[in-house]
């Protein structure tokens, strides 16, 4: 959990789709509240509202408050599993971005997002994955010749604006 800037390079498509898509949004995996907050503080954003699904009320706790204080209603926040999260309304999510492991490179990331995939099928249109982003933004020939700065929309903290600034570099400037 981080709000640096290779955080939000990573979580970028998820954001990116719910920005496109707009509607109701699902992630799963609270984390610092950055793809949250990415969605909902862009002022011509569509989305009606962010459904987070967290299984850790410690994370609830901390990052909670924040989110429903900025974002009210369109900020829905439940404390349960992602792998047995049932969508107890039927709602349709226009995207189901999914960012629940700490590593990328685990074995058992592949089986998890294919059950995820599987689990979210009925309600999600469109399903991403952060470990998937993550590794492919790291692989070499992917890797942009020009620096992409994040849109100001993104950027949620003072370090994540002077790392985007800090020419390319993926940790913050001392």
């Amino acid at each position: 959990m981080t709000d640096l800037y290779d955080e939000w390079w990573t979580q970028r498509r998820g954001i990116e789709e719910a920005l496109k898509r707009g509607g109701e949004i699902l992630v799963t995996g609270l984390g610092l509240g950055l793809v949250a907050e990415s969605i909902l503080r862009t002022p011509e954003s569509n989305v009606t509202r962010v459904t987070i699904v967290e299984q850790s009320a410690d994370v609830i706790q901390l990052v909670g408050p924040f989110l429903k204080n900025h974002y009210g209603a369109k900020i829905e926040i439940v404390e349960d599993n992602a792998f047995s999260w049932q969508n107890p309304t039927g709602r349709n999510f226009t995207v189901g971005w999914h960012d629940i492991w700490p590593d990328p490179y685990t074995a058992a990331n592949a089986a998890e997002m294919e059950a995820l995939e599987q689990h979210h099928r009925p309600w999600c249109d469109w399903q991403g994955f952060w470990p998937k982003e993550y590794i492919r933004a790291l692989e070499p020939q992917t890797v942009p010749t020009e620096r992409a700065e994040a849109p100001s929309r993104f950027a949620t903290s003072q370090t994540t604006t002077r790392a985007a600034k800090s020419g390319g570099n993926f940790f913050p400037l001392v």
